[in-house]
């Protein structure tokens, strides 16, 4: 995983107000928030694992009704340590981290841009493994619409490399791991597509 090394010597709060003032934050977060967050208070009564938390923004919605784990490289910036365990470590390692524990969803959100498409590859194969039978992954990812190639390529402009998704590589990553498309959200603004929120189960 690319990029996040950069975050090891700011807070929480500066984190935050980074996402604020990014392209993510000031220009998509709104529009992202409106289909992640219902989705995610739905869930009740499972068990959920966490890729890549951050400062738990999404994770305050999955642990009013859920036991939930968190994985991050950098677990300081975390806010809901009080109330969620999270696990220092790379979204790859997942299955050495957790071991033979299962889980009802495994969730990651704007951290798959991070990820080489090998790591992807890893990633989805070790959730695949960890997923109960009706279980679910929701993933996000940057696809190459308008928004999205500019944000990529916004990202390299500052040195950063960041990783975009087409639908045909993620549903090849999904046939091979015996995974199906539940549902796909596309996440758009002024009509131009940044990315996408996908619901994976098994086939």
């Amino acid at each position: 995983m690319e990029g996040y090394d950069r975050y090891e010597n700011i807070s929480a709060d500066e984190y935050d107000e980074y996402l604020k003032r990014g392209l993510l934050g000031s220009l998509i977060g709104k529009k992202s928030n409106e289909i992640i967050i219902p989705m995610l208070t739905r869930i009740k009564g499972k068990d959920i694992l966490e890729l890549g938390c951050g400062t738990g923004r999404y994770t305050q919605y999955l642990c009013r009704d859920n036991e939930v784990i968190c994985v991050d490289i950098n677990p300081h910036l975390f806010k809901l340590k009080d109330k969620v365990r999270i696990i220092k470590g790379l979204a790859e390692d997942i299955q050495k981290l957790v071991g033979n524990r299962k889980f009802d969803y495994i969730c990651s959100f704007f951290m798959t841009e991070y990820v080489s498409k090998t790591g992807i590859e890893k990633i989805i194969n070790q959730c695949a493994h960890i997923l109960k039978n009706e279980g679910r992954i929701i993933f996000t990812f940057i696809t190459p619409g308008i928004l999205g190639l500019a944000y990529i390529w916004g990202a390299k402009l500052k040195g950063i490399r960041k990783y975009f998704y087409t639908y045909n590589e993620i549903k090849k990553i999904c046939r091979e791991n015996n995974l199906s498309i539940d549902k796909i959200e596309r996440i758009k603004r002024f009509g131009f597509e940044f990315g996408c929120v996908i619901v994976f189960k098994r086939m």
